[in-house]
């Protein structure tokens, strides 16, 4: 573990899992052979389920155990930051396992530094374990710790959160970079679930955590509502109770303690959608060996749009399998979809919306704005420069079929620093070989095998004799 947090600490990047072989900044995706099926895939850990878990690891008092984590630059600074605070971590790349055992004495030297990179996550969830230190270490003094982060992450919007939590009773000062000391948490709060439901996951993992009894209530739209029941999910996997209503605006939590738990980890239904869309682009089969319609992931919710699409997919309580098809010129899709139960596969929506037969509207996205860039308006404009004709609408965009061959489309597609646009730009490039991605290697972020992976479809990155 310590050589591998030193690569990563030298790159300042999740090279410590998965290590690149070159320092490419841009590439062209290229097909290196012709592919019909492209095996079994075993898709790495989910970043949600790996982050939650961790971040409960760190307010239990004995050891955690979990098997089929993600092992990438999110979860690399989850470790780090345990590490900081004195849990001692035992990371297992190649069997997807890591263990967290809880720190024997309270740290001396204090603030505890703490860096995030570019983890939204990790900022809403992560504050839990400082802020609950004395509920987790009773006998312990006071902790107190500095957050920063990556500048992304630090224009990312958290003050909803902040708030919630300052009438709780917790000390924090400033936002990010700011300092957290640990509080005793208790009382009523309200919390908006408009912008990110990660708000009100942050706010739940805490409070499960705090030791007294706490009420929340969500005001305003909930976006991305499948994200709260993977909260809920792994918090009761810990076994906290949390009272909540049907429409999750209610939440009651009574006094209560995480228990340390051996858990194994779901893989990533986000990244392995990328995996789905790049079949049915292709029309090449694939058999995810580890992933079936038992997830409550909300992304597996566009396998349902696949179908629609022509794709024959064969769905077990663990596997997804789908069967090669003849490959189309052009891809069925509806003229308008709601986004909001799978709005990560926004992007991807609208790549295949090029290649379908009429423009596709995709609707109730307008909080992934918010989230690494502007994925909105970053993705029209990606369109816009490589000719592609795609608008902005309120609360989501519109992508109208290409009219050019795709041989003829060339430019540059930006990834902005987020690693959604390096999967859909990779997909793109699978039919437009012209078009240069650049910085893909921001993708390392939540996928880092994802090029590798997709060498398996036949296709690979490349710029010059430089293959990443």
């Amino acid at each position: 573990w310590k050589t591998l947090k030193i690569m990563a600490i030298d790159s300042i990047k999740g090279h410590f899992f998965y290590p690149t072989t070159s320092p490419c900044t841009n590439a062209f995706v290229t097909l290196s052979h012709t592919v019909k099926h492209a095996g079994e895939l075993l898709v790495p850990g989910s970043k949600s389920f790996t982050n939650r878990a961790l971040v409960i690891a760190g307010q239990c008092r004995g050891p955690c155990e979990f098997e089929g984590a993600l092992f990438a630059e999110d979860s690399y600074w989850a470790c780090w930051c345990l590490e900081a605070l004195g849990f001692s971590v035992f990371a297992d790349p190649q069997k997807r396992r890591i263990v967290i055992q809880p720190p024997n004495t309270a740290p001396t030297k204090q603030p505890i530094e703490l860096f995030l990179g570019k983890s939204g996550t990790l900022a809403r969830f992560l504050p839990a374990v400082v802020l609950n230190w004395q509920s987790t270490f009773p006998n312990w003094p006071e902790l107190v710790a500095t957050v920063n982060a990556d500048q992304q992450l630090r224009q990312r919007p958290i003050e909803p959160l902040i708030v919630a939590l300052k009438i709780l009773g917790a000390q924090w000062k400033n936002s990010i970079p700011g300092e957290i000391h640990s509080s005793s948490l208790e009382g009523n709060c309200e919390v908006s679930g408009e912008i990110s439901g990660q708000f009100l996951s942050g706010l739940l993992i805490t409070a499960c955590g705090a030791n007294k009894n706490i009420s929340i209530k969500r005001t305003n739209n909930l976006v991305q509502p499948g994200y709260i029941t993977m909260t809920l999910e792994m918090i009761k996997k810990f076994g906290a109770i949390v009272h909540f209503n049907e429409t999750l605006e209610e939440f009651s939590i009574k006094k209560q303690r995480y228990s340390p738990q051996k858990l194994t980890l779901e893989a990533d239904a986000s990244t392995a959608c990328a995996y789905i869309a790049m079949a049915l682009l292709h029309g090449i089969g694939v058999d995810i060996v580890n992933l079936g319609y038992e997830t409550i992931q909300p992304d597996y919710k566009v396998i349902s749009l696949w179908k629609e699409a022509g794709l024959l997919i064969e769905q077990s309580l663990s596997s997804t399998k789908i069967r090669a098809s003849q490959k189309n010129s052009w891809i069925s899709l509806p003229s308008s979809i709601d986004g909001t139960p799978f709005s990560d596969q926004s992007l991807i929506l609208g790549i295949l919306a090029l290649f379908s037969q009429k423009p596709l509207e995709i609707k109730g996205i307008s909080h992934i704005r918010h989230h690494e860039s502007n994925r909105i308006a970053h993705f029209v404009a990606n369109l816009g420069k490589l000719g592609l004709k795609a608008q902005e609408t309120k609360d989501g965009f519109v992508v109208y079929p290409m009219e050019k061959d795709p041989q003829q489309i060339e430019g540059t597609w930006y990834c902005h620093d987020d690693h959604r646009f390096a999967m859909a730009g990779f997909i793109l490039g699978s039919k437009c070989p012209n078009v240069v991605i650049d910085k893909p290697s921001v993708v390392e972020k939540t996928a880092p095998q994802f090029y590798e992976t997709m060498a398996q479809f036949g296709f690979k990155l490349t710029k010059s004799s430089c293959i990443i």
